[in-house]
């Protein structure tokens, strides 16, 4: 019976705080003694109050929780470990342990949670072709890019892009349909431009830095057409539009892959 209620206890205190509804953690609260305590980092939190306001809610981390691999708890004795690996999401460290104790009443007493395998980051000069992937597919997901450059007068100038794609190992492509309009004057002007894609869903962010150009040669013009989506491709079926070059300068990222950081010098 003991057993039992352990296992029932760590399972409704993982459910609370990988989902952080309130219910949940009411559920929880059964399992926690009254003098409970739990260690994340050096952070200590005491108490049943305050332990269970801190696995009810949406913390900042709770995305990652809900979304990860979770084992099966591990019961010995006083003693529970239960392991989770983040999955298709961004977590600053991949793998955690939850450490559970348990006093006399099979109640928990003591949970540390442990940090136990991070990703190094990647550094390259070229674009990963995982991240190629994310912006490939930026329309199609629902998160488009964000472009933003300067006007001549100096005001900012922002725009959503779906036809960004990734034209080469180290440059971005965007087929602009008026061959005038305001992007390409600015560009003109100035050539520092900035592109965002986020994907909250995922947690991925990759934010690439670099100078643009309107591309003038024909089978340049025709591959930055020919490989935007083809809902962008029906926006200017003549091709009066103009080729957008990003030649990217650097990029910082995070995805479920790690953190991401390219660097160039032009």
């Amino acid at each position: 019976m003991g057993l039992d209620e352990r296992v029932r206890a760590v399972e409704n205190y993982v459910q609370a705080m990988r989902t952080g509804e309130g219910s949940a953690a009411r559920q929880a609260a059964r399992g926690l003694a009254d003098d409970v305590v739990l260690v994340v980092g050096e952070e200590e939190v005491a108490g049943k109050e305050l332990v269970q306001q801190r696995i009810t809610g949406q913390w900042p981390m709770t995305p990652v929780y809900f979304r990860a691999t979770w084992s099966e708890p591990v019961v010995e004795d006083h003693q529970a470990t239960i392991e989770a690996t983040a999955a298709e999401v961004f977590a600053p460290v991949h793998k955690y342990q939850l450490a559970f104790t348990f006093d006399d009443e099979d109640r928990i007493a003591r949970v540390e949670q442990r940090s136990l395998e991070r990703i190094p980051p990647l550094v390259t000069d070229t674009i990963p072709d995982f991240v190629k992937t994310y912006v490939n597919n930026a329309l199609a997901n629902g998160t488009p890019m964000v472009i933003a450059c300067t006007n001549p007068d100096g005001s900012p100038n922002l725009t959503l892009r779906g036809a960004t794609q990734v034209f080469s190992p180290t440059q971005l492509s965007v087929w602009l349909r008026h061959a005038e309009g305001d992007t390409v004057h600015a560009i003109r002007q100035n050539p520092q431009m900035v592109a965002l894609y986020r994907d909250s869903r995922t947690r991925t962010t990759l934010i690439f830095h670099g100078r643009g150009f309107i591309a003038s040669d024909d089978a340049m013009r025709n591959k930055v057409f020919e490989i935007a989506p083809e809902v962008e491709q029906n926006h200017d079926p003549r091709r009066l539009g103009a080729a957008l070059i990003i030649d990217i300068e650097r990029m910082d990222g995070m995805s479920a892959r790690g953190v991401i950081q390219l660097r160039r010098t032009l």
